[in-house]
């Protein structure tokens, strides 16, 4: 069973109780303190860094803290007026042992996944989000206005 109110902190919603047994008292007592110079957002989402990157409609990469996990490399992205945080991919490996390509381009899967398209629609929201606020210029255009 994982620690009760975790989920519910960064406003992503409780896993039912599998199991009726209720929390050891450790894990109730469990707290988290942000990095220093990090930027924690209402619910307990944190944003630990970003690296901005131009490439298509990537914008960059984040990295955030929930209480109980760490995601670096999560994609920024914008593209027709529209922006989203993209969960981190691993390669897709081929029978040979590389990285998988097809029409020339390499193939990815993500790491993990959420629940459902609402939890993974409010994290991405949550992420960009904390990058709007936090770094502006990861949305600034180029001198010949272009993103």
């Amino acid at each position: 069973m994982g620690i009760p109110g975790a989920a519910e902190g960064v406003g992503f919603g409780g896993r039912p109780d599998q199991t009726g047994t209720p929390p050891k008292t450790s894990q109730l007592a469990l707290t988290l303190k942000p990095a220093p110079g990090a930027v924690v957002a209402p619910g307990g989402m944190t944003l630990i860094s970003f690296k901005k990157i131009r490439k298509g409609s990537l914008c960059g990469f984040a990295e955030v803290e929930l209480p109980l996990m760490l995601i670096p490399d999560i994609g920024i992205h914008e593209s027709h007026g529209r922006r989203w945080a993209s969960i981190p991919g691993k390669p897709v490996i081929d029978p040979e042992g590389r990285h998988k390509v097809v029409d020339g381009k390499r193939v990815y899967v993500p790491a993990f996944s959420w629940r459902n398209r609402e939890i993974a629609n409010r994290f991405s929201a949550a992420v960009v989000a904390l990058v709007e606020r936090h770094h502006p210029e990861a949305f600034a255009t180029d001198p010949e206005g272009a993103p």
